[in-house]
């Protein structure tokens, strides 16, 4: 009895030396200096303070506490109201090296893998977006009739549909990861064809009724997460 008493104090004690409590996030802004910064999280249609610190001559501010925060996406702001954001999951201990620009290119992360591949989203669709923005441009030009088959709406068709599988190969690739389930709440929901009714006819109702009933399929209410973000409201 002695002996397991001793084994579980054992395993208590170096379980309590690897897990960490608390949150500390370093961010780096160069160019900022001597300013109050602030840790905030989307919670509905609101943001809530979490946090605030100074900006020390170089541009180095330091949030941190002894209780976790809850997993969300937050915003890191600066006094000009201009912000940009982060994710906050399992790992709460990272570091951030951004600009005033905000520029997502010049965002890094260290220790922070969720930052990482949300980053990554959010340059490579910015680097698809001078080219989406030329399209609608040269669509909304194009006569009504014939936009639906126009090279321009092929073009935008096909982003879409590598957009799309972006983010359908990262779910597959990371299942459990806050990032896809951000990926499947945005997806919208897909509608089969409507059947086809005795007399012949499409069912007309068939579609509304289907995207009514499956709207929610997509959002996984079991997770706390997507309530501190934009997208569950």
């Amino acid at each position: 009895m002695k002996k397991l008493i001793l084994a579980f104090v054992i395993v208590v004690s170096s379980t309590s030396l690897f897990a960490k409590d608390g949150y500390t996030v370093k961010v780096h802004i160069q160019g900022l200096k001597d300013s109050m910064c602030y840790l905030a999280n989307h919670f509905g249609d609101k943001q809530y303070l979490q946090d605030s610190c100074k900006a020390d001559p170089s541009g180095n501010v330091v949030f941190e506490g002894k209780e976790s925060l809850r997993a969300g996406m937050y915003l890191v702001v600066m006094p000009n109201k201009r912000y940009f954001e982060i994710m906050i999951d399992k790992q709460q201990f990272f570091s951030v090296e951004a600009d005033t620009t905000l520029n997502p290119l010049k965002v890094s992360f260290k220790n922070s893998q969720d930052n990482v591949d949300f980053y990554g989203w959010l340059n490579y669709v910015s680097g698809k977006r001078t080219e989406v923005e030329t399209l609608r441009a040269r669509l909304i030009a194009t006569p009504e009739a014939e936009r639906a088959n126009s090279a321009d709406q092929k073009k935008l068709d096909k982003i879409d549909k590598e957009i799309e599988m972006y983010q359908v190969d990262y779910i597959t690739k990371n299942p459990g990861a806050f990032l896809s389930s951000v990926f499947k709440a945005t997806r919208e929901v897909e509608i089969p064809d409507a059947p086809i009714l005795p007399d012949g006819q499409k069912d007309s109702t068939f579609q509304f009724y289907y995207y009514r009933t499956h709207y929610f399929d997509n959002i996984n209410f079991g997770d706390a997460r997507l309530l501190r973000t934009p997208i569950f409201h």
